[in-house]
């Protein structure tokens, strides 16, 4: 950011100048056009007569999108949480941290400004392929542990539930044979999935002595 000295003479162009070169107040001057709006966390844009949620790209989980400022500004490409601070509580130092380690989960009460070197600390606390899951709950993960119990190879459920493979692995191994709490089943969950599971296995094994004696 900047300031003009006081008691010295203003030049407004290199003011102006400055504006258009500076990120945070170009997000800004393209939000106060009236084409974008903030809504739960989500960008929105104004588009042949309606509003509509704007995409945007995935970059490392992160959404990011371009704005329009307009004659004169241009576009500026900034990423959905950055756009989402500056919507609610304009300008920041430093950098935009998800509390709760979800990249593209950018409502207002998840964020928080922190200095860049916080956020480093921060950036280990959930494993990078658990970001994959862009729309991961837990009715998914109850699914996901259910078909596996079925007999599902991983890959098969990764197609069903149309995400990605290694996620799903990692997710029914942790439930049903790891030692980390789940962060979207409940302690008493696992401990029956667990026990669902064994009794599962018990039973094939049954299966398969039964079938050597039939033999």
């Amino acid at each position: 950011m900047f300031a003009p000295v006081i008691g010295s003479k203003v030049n407004v162009g290199l003011i102006i100048y400055r504006m258009k070169k500076d990120k945070q107040l170009r997000v800004l001057h393209a939000l106060s056009t009236g084409r974008y709006k903030v809504v739960d966390g989500r960008l929105w844009i104004f588009y042949q007569g309606a509003w509509k949620i704007k995409v945007g790209s995935d970059v490392n989980g992160y959404r990011q999108h371009i704005l329009f400022g307009g004659r004169g500004w241009g576009k500026v490409i900034a990423y959905e949480h950055q756009i989402v601070w500056l919507f609610h509580n304009g300008v920041y130092s430093g950098e935009i941290d998800h509390l709760n380690s979800i990249r593209n989960d950018n409502r207002l009460e998840n964020l928080e400004p922190v200095t860049k070197s916080e956020n480093g600390l921060r950036c280990h606390k959930v494993p990078a392929h658990i970001i994959k899951w862009e729309t991961f709950d837990t009715l998914t993960v109850m699914t996901a542990v259910e078909l596996f119990m079925l007999g599902w190879g991983f890959t098969g459920i990764a197609r069903q539930i149309k995400k990605d493979r290694s996620s799903v692995a990692y997710q029914v191994n942790n439930i049903l044979f790891g030692k980390k709490k789940s962060i979207y089943l409940t302690e008493d969950e696992v401990v029956a999935y667990r026990r669902m599971y064994r009794k599962e296995i018990e039973f094939r094994s049954q299966l398969r002595i039964d079938s050597r004696y039939e033999l």
